[in-house]
């Protein structure tokens, strides 16, 4: 049988071992890796079965384990035999499951904010990330609490979708947070501000003063050309709705057509990105 132990590259596509703080996700992905090559069996004995004792397959797993590694850690594996043997001695030098392990885990998760990270994309996976590095070493955080805390991490300017999923009766999950967030919102840094919260809405392009005033009066609409604007709406700001002619569709919100109440841009104070 093949095990597909020929392709060498593989192993130098994964992320190299540096320590203890990349240690749960090298685990993952290495024993993932083995998996696929068939290997696997030279770590762990399968269900009703025994370690492998293949000599060729069970060097060829320690080769793989040991090319993955940082060279400041080939000292760890240096005396070992087995690609077992080199398996445990990672886990006992890189596994921290000590409680300022867990107190660590517990302040990234408790404490991340979108505000501090460069994108959703990469406050998402920070939340989750360590939700189940926890859940590695033996502290289960429930699916609903993963996203009680994606939503406990956003900024006022998520308000107003926090209240919709409150009033949808939405199940509140990991991911079901996730996959609002990233569909729904992209969350961009620059140097004058903070973050700028940017929604998908279709609806016709304004012109903004330097007030941030929006002017309706000479708009566009291109349906063929998918073009991108950007438009600021101050608080207090008087918009003249225009009617799009053509549009089946009406908020029932600002009853204004060309798209619908759970993509309404009504909200004060917000940065909408306009896709027409």
């Amino acid at each position: 049988m093949s095990h597909g132990a020929g392709n060498s590259s593989s192993t130098l596509q994964l992320e190299k071992l540096q320590g203890r703080e990349n240690y749960s996700t090298w685990k993952f992905a290495m024993e993932a890796y083995l998996q696929n090559e068939d290997l696997w069996d030279c770590i762990e004995a399968p269900p009703g079965g025994s370690i492998s004792t293949d000599q060729k397959r069970v060097t060829l797993a320690r080769a793989k384990i040991i090319l993955s590694l940082d060279p400041l850690n080939y000292v760890h594996v240096q005396d070992t035999k087995t690609a077992a043997e080199a398996w445990e001695k990672l886990k006992k030098a890189f596994e921290d499951t000590g409680l300022t392990r867990r107190v660590g885990l517990l302040r990234t998760l408790i404490t991340t904010q979108l505000t501090n990270c460069a994108s959703v994309n990469d406050y998402v996976n920070t939340v989750i990330t360590t939700a189940h590095e926890l859940a590695g070493i033996g502290f289960k955080i429930g699916d609903e609490w993963i996203g009680t805390l994606l939503l406990l991490g956003l900024p006022e300017e998520y308000k107003p979708m926090i209240m919709g999923l409150e009033n949808s009766g939405t199940p509140i999950t990991g991911d079901t947070i996730k996959i609002k967030l990233l569909q729904d919102v992209k969350w961009e840094k620059n140097v004058h501000n903070k973050g700028r919260l940017f929604y998908k809405c279709a609806k016709p392009q304004g012109s903004v003063d330097n007030r941030g005033n929006t002017d309706w009066n000479n708009f566009t609409v291109n349906r063929g050309g998918n073009r991108t604007h950007s438009r600021v709406i101050q608080k207090g700001s008087a918009l003249k709705k225009p009617k799009l002619e053509g549009s089946k569709r009406k908020c029932g919100k600002c009853k204004m057509e060309g798209h619908t109440r759970t993509r309404c841009p009504e909200y004060e104070g917000i940065f909408f990105n306009t896709v027409l």
